[in-house]
């Protein structure tokens, strides 16, 4: 495995560490009806010199708060891909998922990036994609010439920035065939999708 890859799966895993982190603070902060003004006090960081003041800002509620922390822990760079790698990406996600709502577009992006970063595929996005037999829409002569939407850019950059419904999920297929994945472990449903590991 390389050094990069690695690094990657690290960054990767630490994401998801510090989501699953905000979510559950956030779940104690709503089940003890704390307030966002508690919050506040309870998360100034101070330092030798200066003690930070809470912001004069509105105070919001406890479920105001939970919205922010959600938020905040999943727009972290997690990868950077090159424009080659980022269009093949987008045009994958677009082929297969363009239809679906933007979770289902994240997922697919999502099964290309847990490839990319799993020991038994290629090490880039264009070399999974591209990979004979996995991809079907690659198949066909007009798959380079795919128009993405603008709606598949924006979920291709969600699941860049760490945005993960995947639980892991290796393959996908249209629910009308998910019999052929019998050997494989089902991970969830979504939309005319199944995922599985």
């Amino acid at each position: 495995m390389t050094k990069f890859k690695k690094s990657m799966k690290a960054v990767h895993w630490i994401a998801g560490v510090c989501g699953a982190l905000s979510v559950t603070i956030m779940g104690i902060v709503i089940s003890h009806n704390f307030s966002s003004d508690s919050i506040i006090k309870a998360t100034t960081v101070k330092t030798e010199t200066q003690v930070q003041e809470p912001s004069s800002e509105p105070v919001l509620s406890s479920v105001e708060a939970v919205e922010v922390a959600t938020v905040t822990s999943v727009n972290q760079n997690v990868y950077s891909l090159s424009e080659s790698d980022y269009d093949a990406l987008c045009k994958i996600v677009e082929a297969e998922a363009g239809g679906e709502d933007d979770i289902g577009k994240i997922l697919v992006a999502n099964v290309v990036l847990n490839r990319v970063y799993g020991p038994k595929f290629p090490d880039t996005v264009t070399d999974v994609v591209y990979s004979p037999g996995q991809f079907t829409p690659t198949q066909y002569s007009n798959f380079n010439s795919t128009q993405v939407s603008e709606s598949t850019k924006a979920a291709v950059d969600r699941a860049l920035t760490g945005e993960d419904y995947s639980q892991g999920a290796l393959y996908f297929c249209a629910n009308s065939v998910s019999g052929a994945f019998s050997g494989y472990t089902l991970v969830l449903q979504h939309g005319g999708q199944t995922f599985f590991k």
